[in-house]
């Protein structure tokens, strides 16, 4: 097992990890949402908020992966993931869905048909 960092400390029953940066005093948090690894910043330069404020990002995180939201929503990307997982969760219990297609600069993006 790796030494552990004196500038990294394991919240959450290790569920989740605060560590500093070697160039910023500011405190960030790493967690794991959806398989994936996500990092965030406390914007907290004190420990002791940033465990608080670390814990409080961890458990909305933990919210939104519950009921499907995005975690982070910095792109449109998200956002449309976010519809695709909708949309498939709708097309697995049957109900009527509509496609989305419309022509824009010769690629297929967005716009209203029924579905088949």
């Amino acid at each position: 097992m790796p030494q552990k960092s004196d500038d990294t400390v394991h919240i959450l029953e290790g569920q989740a990890t605060l560590f500093q940066r070697p160039t910023s005093p500011v405190w960030h948090v790493r967690f794991k949402v959806h398989g994936k690894w996500e990092r965030q910043t406390t914007k907290c330069e004190d420990l002791a908020d940033a465990k608080q404020r670390a814990t409080d990002m961890v458990i909305d995180a933990r919210f939104k992966e519950k009921h499907s939201l995005p975690i982070v929503n910095k792109r449109v990307k998200s956002v449309g993931k976010l519809a695709i997982r909708r949309l498939e969760g709708l097309i697995a219990t049957g109900r009527r869905v509509y496609r989305v297609l419309c022509k824009r600069d010769g690629d297929q993006s967005l716009g209203i048909l029924p579905s088949n």
